[in-house]
């Protein structure tokens, strides 16, 4: 799958699963659309991995989670965050790393590899963005 492929997402706030088109180009095989589903809000940012191997999203419904990209198929559900995900984005170097910002005023680390998150740090407002 390459990085470069547009990841269209379609949910909104009343969805009850994520739904997201993107042009696959695996093994030589091309592939129109994907339809994944998992989150139970609606999505609220979602990005490749440097790798191009997967795809993590966050969501209303205070959920981060990891797709494998060419499958499709979600590959970890974290659900340390109480508040909506608002943001996630993924490390550029290194192991497969990325962070999460939510409603519930933390940022964390997380690491594809591990069942928790790897840190937190608290704020007095909530996160909105992470770059």
């Amino acid at each position: 799958v390459a990085p470069s492929s547009v990841l269209y997402l379609n949910g909104t706030q009343q969805s009850l699963a994520v739904k997201c088109h993107l042009p696959l180009l695996v093994r030589n095989v091309r592939a129109s659309h994907a339809h994944w589903q998992g989150h139970k809000n609606a999505v609220l940012e979602a990005h490749w991995t440097p790798s191009g191997e997967a795809v993590v999203s966050c969501s209303a419904d205070k959920t981060v989670r990891c797709w494998d990209a060419a499958g499709g198929t979600q590959i970890k559900r974290w659900t340390e965050h109480t508040g909506v995900v608002n943001s996630v984005r993924p490390m550029h170097r290194g192991p497969q790393l990325f962070v999460s910002g939510s409603d519930d005023t933390t940022a964390k680390l997380w690491d594809v590899r591990s069942k928790r998150s790897s840190a937190t740090l608290k704020d007095k407002f909530q996160v909105r963005m992470c770059r």
